[in-house]
């Protein structure tokens, strides 16, 4: 009986998905590209609030005369597969372009992302994810799985 009670209370209550749409982040993302890279995300605006689709554009490069033709300029786009009050799990692909080893190479990332917000912080996303990279140039034809435990944050305004 007392599983009926609480089986009775947890359904009792339904979920609802963090809803960004039409909103705006700004943050910095290392994921598309080791090299950290500021990031402009739009939350696209979508009538179900159980749906969730971002377009990011990142640009990143470095001064730094140790690597003078760091530079990192991309797109990616964002499905998300599972909403939670918390917690978006995205499906995506990116494109770019980037300087590898000195010359240039398309990027291209087909990924999973994990957007998670802590308690207490709703506007201030934090981003993990898993993917490949397919890299296109001469010199730097690869193809290559990468990982990132904290691969961006974003804040949303």
């Amino acid at each position: 009986m007392t599983l009926f009670y609480l089986f009775s209370m947890m359904t009792m209550f339904t979920a609802q998905g963090k809803d960004l749409d039409s909103r705006v982040g700004v943050g910095v993302n290392n994921w598309f590209a080791s090299q950290a890279a500021v990031s402009f995300r739009y939350a696209l605006p979508v009538s179900v609030p159980e749906q969730e689709t971002q377009v990011e554009a990142v640009v990143g490069f470095s001064t730094d005369p140790s690597s003078p033709s760091a530079l990192t300029v991309g797109g990616r786009a964002l499905y998300a597969v599972v909403v939670e009050d918390n917690l978006n799990v995205f499906a995506g692909g990116g494109a770019g372009f980037l300087m590898l080893n000195g010359t240039g190479a398309l990027r291209l990332q087909p990924a999973m992302e994990f957007q998670y917000f802590f308690m207490g912080l709703d506007n201030l996303s934090f981003t993990a994810g898993v993917g490949m990279n397919v890299d296109i140039g001469k010199g730097n034809n690869k193809v290559e799985l990468t990982s990132s435990m904290l691969g961006g944050l974003h804040y949303w305004f």
